[in-house]
């Protein structure tokens, strides 16, 4: 059927009982735009936009369907972006679902794919590491979240809370010839990997080729880790595809390193603690005898030490 739908003309003027075969018989139509980005299993993918919420386990009552996903052909969207324009109706409760089926997200496992949702060029929700599914629910007409800065980003803030304390992080990231193939998350250092995501990078386009991106970050007092992957497997340095690099610095009185490097195959994990505190460069007078107990004293400053397995532990 084409839209608008056209009903062929009948023989007879008088109006059908039956109700309108439209689902929204109205003109009004709120675009939400929808870009992919797929891994290499994008017959994996799915994703469904519904009226109301969805339930706490990812299922739903089976009504009020917008629209959802086809199936994504691995021969023609291995690795590859795709667009999407959604019309909802009118005003109301709206939720998006992103969904991978071998329970391994879009990212990173097997590339660096991830979602985006936005309206009238307003990002909602992006992501890209789960599991199983991510849930978004928003409101139309929706309202971006002010940002403490007065100039206008097409993201989200990546800010915890701007109206509390909180440590400044300056992410840099200089690309090779391949930035779609670069994804980054910092989150926080419990549960499982992709769990507990304080902030995450966009979708990088080729179009950055060669330059640098930056990005400033706060964060909470806490134990963070950042993450910074390749989906080819080569890093951004220092292959035949340029010389790339990362920073991640901690802005204080003076500017600390957390993190960088470029040459790191698939992924590179760096852990950080806030509030950071340089340590001092002079030697204090030590026993040459260190103590060998165990015990808690109360000389003893306890080291938490914190494994996410993957699926073989043994090696």
């Amino acid at each position: 059927f084409n839209i608008p739908y056209f009903a062929p003309p009948t023989t007879s003027p008088t109006v059908s009982s039956q109700p309108s075969l439209s689902h929204y018989p109205t003109n009004e139509c709120i675009q939400l735009d929808i870009e992919l980005q797929f891994d290499t299993f994008p017959d994996e993918s799915s994703w469904m936009v519904i009226e109301g919420s969805f339930n706490d386990d990812g299922s739903f009552d089976g009504e009020g369907i917008i629209a959802q996903s086809p199936f994504y052909d691995p021969t023609n969207y291995t690795d590859a972006k795709e667009e999407i324009s959604v019309c909802l109706p009118g005003e109301g409760v709206y939720s998006f679902a992103m969904r991978d089926s071998s329970y391994d997200g879009m990212c990173c496992s097997f590339g660096n794919g991830g979602f985006v949702i936005s309206m009238q060029g307003s990002t909602i929700a992006q992501g890209g590491q789960f599991q199983d599914y991510d849930m978004i629910t928003f409101s139309v007409p929706f309202l971006p979240t002010p940002s403490i800065s007065p100039s206008v980003s097409t993201k989200p803030s990546s800010s915890l809370s701007p109206t509390e304390d909180c440590s400044r992080i300056f992410i840099s990231i200089l690309f090779d010839a391949y930035p779609s193939e670069v994804r980054w998350i910092v989150a926080e250092a419990y549960g499982d990997i992709g769990e507990n995501i304080v902030a995450e990078s966009p979708l990088y386009d080729n179009t950055n080729a060669g330059s640098t991106v930056t990005e400033t970050i706060c964060l909470k007092d806490g134990l963070y880790v950042f993450t910074i992957s390749d989906g080819a497997g080569d890093g951004i340095c220092c292959s035949n595809f340029g010389e790339g690099r990362y920073e991640v610095l901690f802005l204080g009185d003076t500017n600390q390193t957390l993190a960088e490097g470029g040459d790191y195959g698939y992924f590179e994990s760096t852990t950080f603690l806030l509030p950071y505190m340089v340590l001092p460069t002079s030697t204090p007078s030590v026993s040459p005898q260190p103590t060998s107990s165990i015990s808690p004293t109360s000389s003893c400053v306890w080291i938490e030490v914190i494994i996410n397995f993957d699926a073989n532990p043994f090696d």
